[in-house]
């Protein structure tokens, strides 16, 4: 009886229910009340990013590509960059993660499958990207230089410019 004993009294404990610390057990006590958000911009080391909590006016910043934990709710959220201010509403939940992309457009390339599409910065040169034409491409908002070749021989050359938030079309001619 005394060896049945301790094992009678921890099946006893075990079977007493136990209060959840978070309605997520997955989540951890870190993210109780707390979700996550990341805002990408251009360029992060200039842009400056706030979120003001509309229920509790607190302000927070945060840094650009940087993954921040913050309270559960809805935000102000305010982006200054060097030629542009981004002023817009984000909602952030519990233990989930919001993301939100600000400066930065699409490039969408019409034209024959076979046509390389290289985008060049205007200003340093410098190569954005490279991709076939029928696809788009996200870029920082800017001026570029776009090159097509078609079997290996540049066939147009065009200036184009890449506005936040919005797409930018060029047609190929054949």
């Amino acid at each position: 009886m005394k060896k049945i004993m301790p094992i009678i009294i921890l099946l006893g404990l075990l079977l007493i229910p136990s209060t959840p610390y978070a309605l997520d057990p997955q989540a951890g006590a870190k993210f109780k009340n707390a979700g996550m958000i990341q805002v990408q911009t251009p360029d992060p080391a200039k842009d400056q990013i706030t979120l003001t909590h509309l229920k509790t006016r607190k302000v927070e910043p945060i840094k650009s590509g940087k993954l921040a934990v913050v309270p559960v709710g809805t935000y102000r959220l305010r982006v200054v960059m060097v030629d542009e201010t981004y002023d817009g509403k984000v909602t952030v939940r519990r233990a989930e993660r919001t993301d939100a992309i600000i400066g930065f457009g699409k490039l969408k390339v019409k034209g024959p499958r076979n046509a390389l599409v290289q985008v060049f910065e205007k200003k340093q040169g410098k190569l954005m990207a490279e991709f076939p034409a029928g696809e788009s491409q996200i870029l920082p908002r800017g001026l570029y230089e776009v090159r097509v070749r078609m079997n290996g021989i540049e066939s147009q050359r065009s200036d184009l410019l890449v506005v936040s938030s919005r797409t930018s079309e060029l047609k190929i001619r054949s």
